[in-house]
């Protein structure tokens, strides 16, 4: 009963560590800013360490589909991710530690997600970064800024706008949750939310949904495994 328990208050424990680690960043003003939006996703599934034990919620075949192909498109993100949030389970070839150690290095997603066209340091603050992204998709050119929260403790990332900037797309957020899958793998679950806003053309939120979140999932599990090298 002790260990069901603190399963369930891990993930508000884990919130509450996120925001005292990162504390607050001084933007060039000054002023204090949160270290991660409020409309990040919460994470709630940290508790377990292996995956034996994430991967008994999941149907017999998504976990052949992912051995055998080392990504699966979910049908649903689960409940503590918003409506309409898209998710993906990865096997990465890698330790948990090295895995996490890769997918933090935020700054470097411009060597697996080909649509970016640059991406731009802003600050980085105890407990994460803030990081401006470029890119193009066919004639749309957009800028925003994510600000992402890591906690080693449990190899989470958690990322959403920073709002200080005029942002070029409504709303995103997402996470990666790792769990340790034998003595060299790694399972990864992957979540984001993405509304581009009223400016934008509808079909571009429905090319991010469809082409582009599957492209990335798939392209950061090869460059995980390459230790960096590999390139779209």
């Amino acid at each position: 009963m002790g260990s069901r328990i603190l399963a369930l208050l891990l993930p508000f424990l884990l919130m509450d560590l996120l925001g005292s680690r990162a504390g607050f960043a001084q933007d060039s003003g000054g002023a204090e800013i949160a270290a991660l939006p409020p409309n990040s996703p919460p994470v709630t599934s940290i508790a377990s360490p292996r995956a034996e034990d994430v991967l008994v919620d999941y149907s017999m075949a998504i976990r052949k589909s992912l051995e055998s192909d080392g990504v699966v498109m979910l049908d649903s993100a689960g409940p503590s991710h918003p409506k309409g949030s898209i998710a993906a389970l990865v096997l990465f070839d890698k330790p948990r530690e090295r895995t996490y150690r890769m997918l933090a290095q935020a700054e470097r997603q411009k060597e697996y997600q080909s649509d970016v066209s640059e991406i731009v340091h802003i600050e980085r603050f105890d407990g994460g970064q803030v990081d401006e992204h470029r890119i193009k998709m066919m004639f749309v050119k957009i800028a925003y800024r994510l600000k992402f929260a890591l906690d080693p403790s449990s190899r989470t990332i958690l990322w959403g706008l920073d709002d200080r900037f005029d942002n070029g797309v409504e709303h995103i957020s997402g996470s990666w949750e790792l769990w340790e899958h034998g003595d060299a793998q790694t399972l990864g679950r992957f979540a984001t939310l993405v509304r581009v806003g009223k400016g934008l053309p509808k079909w571009l939120e429905e090319s991010v949904s469809r082409t582009r979140v599957p492209g990335t999932v798939k392209s950061a599990r090869e460059w995980v495994n390459s230790d960096g090298r590999w390139r779209p």
